[in-house]
């Protein structure tokens, strides 16, 4: 009927602590997670090609087919069941933001443009404060992740990149 001393203390502590800082991705250069200042272990290379393959189509669904089909060469049978096991472990290493959606027939990264890059890059470019979007970016798109170097999306983003360039250099220099 009433919790013990040492859970009360607990439960007190527990509701006493600030929330966590909000987990933070980058794709505007190699593959960044961070929480805070801190850097967020995201695992092994297959659920880093995971992540940068959704952080590239933000709050879109990816369908599982087009995943399986980036990730492995020739998919194993089980490759599935894989792919829902590294979006598992994607999630409790994002934890506690629920970035990842399941939707019908694939993934989704749920994100703003406070927690990706990318997504501010754009509300940025809608604005036409090109040097502050482009001052976002820290090298290639995702150039530490080698398998998705000619991926439509990755070579769509390196062309948006390219377009903002050219208009804040016709704005710096109008003539």
């Amino acid at each position: 009927r009433r919790p013990r001393p040492e859970t009360e203390r607990r439960l007190r502590e527990a509701l006493a602590e600030a929330p966590p800082e909000p987990v933070r991705i980058g794709v505007l250069g190699p593959l960044t997670v961070t929480r805070g200042a801190e850097p967020v272990e995201i695992g092994a290379e297959k659920q880093r090609l995971l992540l940068a393959l959704l952080a590239l189509q933000p709050n879109r669904t990816v369908r599982r087919e087009d995943l399986v089909d980036v990730i492995w060469d020739e998919p194993p049978p089980s490759c599935l069941e894989l792919l829902h096991t590294y979006v598992a472990r994607l999630r409790r290493a994002l934890r506690p933001a629920d970035l990842i959606a399941t939707d019908k027939g694939g993934y989704r990264l749920a994100v703003g443009e406070d927690e990706l890059d990318l997504l501010r890059f754009e509300a940025l470019l809608a604005r036409d404060a090109y040097e502050e979007a482009l001052e976002l970016w820290r090298g290639p798109a995702l150039a530490d992740v080698e398998r998705l170097r000619q991926h439509p999306a990755r070579l769509g983003l390196a062309m948006r990149r390219a377009k903002a360039v050219l208009a804040y250099a016709a704005v710096a220099d109008p003539e």
